[in-house]
């Protein structure tokens, strides 16, 4: 995941299409030959690795103060420390001039259903010659929204592909885009960290709703970290470990680093740790998580 092909039987395809690398591997009678560019993916921030609760904290109904976090809404909160997680993408739109037959030139990523779950559409490299790469307007990085006012986000890849070359049509293309904190340079592909998804705005994420029964020990299977009285800043209630041979590790959906925004309805978003941990303590019968899973490497 995430290599970029640059040359197949000898073939330069670092720019080719998805069409044209298929045809050559089709071609190929008996043995296919790479040529890939690899980075390693970085690891999970220390942030969560380390994020415990410092107690004491009391139950919010969402109410009152506000986590300053992407997947939340702005805390007035100033006495806690600067975390990268509050600083949030802004949109911004790009005007494009280009020929009618001309491509944009850029690699994507993403889309629903794609390889690292359901992510909004993202380039991941840019011909420096092609329409985008002349105008240096955007970025690796960069969420793409929509094209001449046709709507990308919670499509799949392959609807995405559609609907950017059909608007590729036009000579003129308005780009909707959030503008990514995070980037990076040279031939590689670009390949998101977990931050990067954590800094989308709300509009970016899906909630995905878990439906778990407790063990006969009385246990749901996972361990969190994180509340708004959290040592690291004000946080939201994280996944930090999912037991084996479980509930919630034999159910399969909720993975390290989710983020937790309710149990039965009952928000978790800006409560203290503790508050959180008694919400699941108390919690009984079948128990229903509302969770945002964004892409990220096991804590």
């Amino acid at each position: 995941m995430d290599d970029r092909v640059l040359e197949i039987n000898g073939q330069d395809v670092s720019y080719g299409t998805q069409e044209q690398a298929a045809a050559l591997i089709v071609a190929s009678p008996n043995r296919v030959q790479f040529v890939i560019a690899r980075r390693s993916r970085p690891q999970t921030p220390d942030i969560i690795r380390s994020a415990t609760g410092d107690g004491g904290g009391s139950g919010s109904d969402g109410s009152g103060g506000r986590s300053k976090y992407s997947v939340f809404t702005h805390s007035d909160d100033q006495d806690k420390p600067v975390s990268p997680l509050c600083f949030i993408c802004q949109e911004k739109i790009v005007t494009i001039h280009k020929d009618a037959s001309e491509s944009l030139g850029v690699s994507i990523a993403g889309g629903l259903g794609s390889q690292r779950g359901d992510t909004p559409i993202y380039i991941t490299n840019i011909n420096p010659v092609g329409c985008v790469g002349r105008t240096n307007v955007l970025k690796k990085g960069d969420v793409l929204l929509s094209i001449n006012s046709n709507n990308l986000l919670h499509l799949s890849h392959p609807e995405s592909v559609k609907q950017i070359r059909k608007s590729s049509e036009s000579k003129v293309l308005a780009i909707r885009v959030y503008d990514a904190r995070e980037t990076s340079q040279g031939d590689h592909n670009f390949a998101p960290s977990w931050i990067y998804w954590l800094q989308m705005p709300t509009a970016c994420r899906l909630v995905k709703t878990i439906t778990l029964l407790r063990s006969p020990t009385g246990s749901l299977g996972f361990s969190i970290v994180g509340g708004m009285d959290c040592s690291h800043g004000n946080l939201p209630i994280f996944v930090k470990s999912v037991v084996p041979d479980t509930p919630a590790a034999k159910d399969g959906r909720l993975k390290c680093g989710d983020i937790l925004l309710s149990v039965n309805d009952q928000s978790l978003r800006s409560v203290a740790h503790s508050a959180a941990v008694a919400v699941l303590k108390l919690a009984d019968g079948a128990i229903t998580l509302s969770v945002v899973s964004w892409p990220g490497t096991v804590v």
